[in-house]
């Protein structure tokens, strides 16, 4: 049962890191966009 309870933890650990580097990716890459946008002009 034990051994159970832990693989299901180690599984939404998994998933959580995934969609947590998936988001920051996107926040990091939208930021790199907009000061690319705005330093263009100048």
């Amino acid at each position: 049962m034990v051994c159970v309870v832990m693989s299901g933890v180690v599984v939404v650990i998994s998933v959580c890191g995934s969609v947590v580097v998936f988001v920051a990716a996107t926040v990091v890459n939208v930021i790199v966009s907009s000061v690319i946008i705005i330093s263009i002009p100048k």
